[in-house]
């Protein structure tokens, strides 16, 4: 799954955020909406390559990590020397938005459920590549992950936040939930 090249923003009232070092512009935003919400034939009439896969991935990826606000404005796609490149980004309504996560789902009237439910209809649902996504998540080790969260800043994360996920992490809970979305993958129940 693609995201722009990241970089920590210091904003104003010197606060930091996690941002993009790649800005669109209201042209690549415009292509980009077209794009997704045109049903995904090229000029050859046949699908366009690789995108039910990605966008398969990152739903499954939203999903897991309770990012429930996917919409068109969280996507980019540039132009890259005559192919179009799609990237997703804003992922700031995921992982600790909704801390616990206590076995919760984006629910149905979300953006990631609505969102998700029309580009299915667009561009089809690849199971394989979701359920692929599941399994490169729950093959992350938790001293993987100990290291991503603790090169966050201090003030992005508690350590009693910390803590927490990473007990989390090691735990039964991610297994649970990685087993769960395969079910309401493959059943329907969370598409």
């Amino acid at each position: 799954m693609a995201a722009p090249a990241p970089c920590i923003i210091e904003l104003q009232d010197g606060s930091k955020v996690f941002g993009s070092r790649r800005i669109a512009g209201v042209a690549d935003a415009t292509v980009t909406a077209t794009f997704l919400t045109t049903s995904t034939l090229s000029n050859l009439n046949t699908p366009v390559a690789g995108l039910q896969a990605l966008l398969s991935k990152i739903y499954a990826y939203d999903m897991f990590f309770l990012n429930d606000d996917r919409h068109l404005g969280n996507y980019l796609s540039v132009d890259d020397k005559g192919r179009r490149r799609l990237y997703a980004f804003d992922f700031s309504r995921a992982l600790f938005w909704t801390w616990p996560w206590n076995q919760t789902y984006p629910a149905p009237p979300s953006n990631t459920r609505k969102w998700g439910a029309a580009l299915r209809r667009l561009h089809g649902f690849n199971e394989t590549s979701a359920l692929s996504t599941l399994d490169a998540i729950a093959g992350l080790a938790p001293p993987v992950i100990g290291g991503f969260i603790n090169q966050m800043p201090a003030d992005w994360m508690t350590a009693d936040l910390r803590d927490a996920f990473a007990e989390v992490w090691s735990g039964t809970e991610c297994e649970l939930r990685v087993d769960a979305l395969r079910k309401g993958f493959k059943d329907g129940t969370l598409l």
